[in-house]
């Protein structure tokens, strides 16, 4: 699934490690507590598999994506699309959802999808988004997705060792509404919490504070504007809280 911030392109990168985590762990349990696009949780492999976000339209969207995909449309049309915009009331919110995140640059009513091709014909660029989560629905079959503040989980709240995969909204990027006053060092203190705690906690970011390791980074290219032609270059890392109580968790649970 087209998800801003969405992982796909390094997928391929953060999953083996990722997986390494939970494997050599013997972890039972993985939570993504900002799933977005579940691009990254639809390719990991662990006995449960949870996925949580506080935009509800989204979670409605992947729980329809689980269960049936058959009163997906193939596409819609602009005129369509304004009409889901503004009776968002009128539509259940998986559909709210789809048409929404069909916008361009896959941020949620950002505009309608278009693109042109060489001969200035525009392309249906709508179809090609519901065809990927076509797609991408058998691979989420087996996954627990719940509209969830990631805040109001703590230590106590998992019964079992958890590998905890966080994809927060980027500082000093752009932002899906919702997100604009996200709480940063709130963030950053509930991360260190859970990792004390014994879980596994690993963050994407560009950056993070003082109290975090980078283990592993990769350059990539980002589209910075709406038309497409002004990209840069930025560094995606993921990190790990720094933390001396690796098996606290099984100290304590073995009481």
């Amino acid at each position: 699934m087209r998800y801003l911030g969405s992982k796909a392109k390094i997928a391929k990168d953060i999953v083996p490690i990722i997986q390494s985590y939970i494997d050599n762990n013997g972890i039972k349990q993985y939570w993504e507590p900002f799933v977005g696009g579940a691009n990254i949780i639809d390719k990991v492999n662990c006995k449960v598999r949870v996925g949580t976000d506080i935009h509800p339209q989204l979670i409605a969207l992947l729980q329809q994506a689980q269960t049936d995909i058959s009163v997906f449309p193939d596409t819609f049309s602009e005129e369509e699309y304004k009409e889901v915009k503004n009776n968002k009331d009128k539509y259940p919110n998986w559909y709210v959802g789809l048409v929404g995140f069909c916008s361009f640059g896959s941020k949620y009513w950002g505009g309608y999808r278009r693109s042109y091709d060489k001969e200035g014909r525009i392309k249906d660029e709508v179809r090609g988004v519901i065809s990927n989560i076509k797609k991408q629905a058998p691979k989420l079959k087996d996954i627990n997705f719940n509209c969830l503040d990631y805040s109001l989980c703590t230590p106590y709240n998992l019964h079992r060792r958890t590998l905890i995969y966080c994809d927060p909204p980027y500082r000093d990027t752009t932002k899906y509404s919702g997100t604009k006053h996200f709480n940063y060092e709130k963030f950053y203190n509930w991360c260190k919490t859970m990792a004390d705690a014994g879980h596994i906690v690993l963050i994407s970011e560009y950056d993070m504070p003082e109290g975090f390791e980078c283990i592993w980074e990769k350059e990539t290219r980002c589209m910075v504007d709406r038309n497409g032609d002004n990209r840069t270059e930025r560094i995606e890392k993921l990190w790990r809280p720094n933390t001396i109580n690796e098996v606290q968790y099984e100290q304590t649970n073995s009481r």
